[in-house]
This record gives C-alpha cells, structure tokens and sequence, in this order.
C-alpha cells in the first residue's frame, strides 16, 4: 500500500501553495504594497491554506485531518473575498486576477474531494494503516544507533 509520505506530495497542497505563491506576487509591488495592513491579512489568509493541509496531515486519524481541511477551507474563502477586496482598492484588475481565480477553482474541488473522501469509510480505513506506516518510518528514522564496543 502506498500514499503519501509528506504533505508536499498531496496534490491539493501543491496547487494551495501555487495559489499562495501568486498573490505573494500580486502583494509584492504598488499599489498593493503600499497598503501594509491588507497585504498582511491577505498574506494570512493565504498561508494558512498550506498549512493547514500540512498539519492535517500529520495527524492520527483522517476525520481530524478532514477538521484540518475546514480550516483550509476558511483560509481559502477569506482569500477570495480579500482578492476581491483588493479589486475595489484598485490594487489589481479583475482580469489581473484570473489565475488566481482558476487556482480557487481547483482548490476548492481539491479540497471537497479530499475531504470527503478522508471521511469515508475507506478513507478512515486506509489513513489508519498510512498513519502506522509513517509512525513505524519515523521510528526508523530516530532510532538511535548502538554504541560501538
């Protein structure tokens, strides 16, 4: 049985941190880098989506992980109405934010699917099995090695 070793390998993490990576872009010149205090909520925003994929996945059991998901998806939606926000600041356009938007897109159908698959039978059954698997590599990894005599 195979899976996931890290959350970097989970698809909806990779396109969550391409959308993070586009609006650390969109923030970085004027005018949007002038309004300190809505870069930093959309920074926010925006970075807790990877990083609550991230923690979910180390978690024990996939209906935890799923908690984690509804985080992510919190982040996500504040990061839209934020983009949004942004476009009534005069920060970016509409079309500026087009792949921004595809991203939320793909996102949000990501996450829905992972989500209820984590709180499916299956999915209980096979994080389970994955998350012993992972304790036994990390056991592995840290055992420390016998003296030599």
């Amino acid at each position: 049985m195979t899976g996931a070793k890290n959350h970097k390998e989970l698809i909806v993490w990779q396109v969550a941190d391409e959308l993070r990576m586009k609006v650390y872009q969109l923030t970085a010149g004027p005018p949007a880098s002038r309004d300190f205090k809505f870069c930093d909520q959309l920074r926010d925003a925006v970075g807790g989506i990877p990083s609550n994929i991230a923690e979910g996945f180390r978690r024990k059991s996939s209906i935890d992980c799923a908690r984690f998901i509804t985080y992510a998806f919190t982040g996500m939606d504040e990061t839209e109405e934020r983009l949004a926000d942004g476009v009534k600041r005069g920060h970016w356009t509409k079309e500026e934010l087009a792949v921004t938007n595809r991203l939320l897109r793909r996102l949000t159908k990501g996450l829905t699917n992972f989500q209820a698959y984590l709180l499916s039978e299956e999915g209980i059954e096979r994080w389970r099995v994955l998350y012993e698997i992972r304790l036994h590599r990390r056991a592995r990894r840290i055992r420390p090695n016998p003296p030599n005599l």
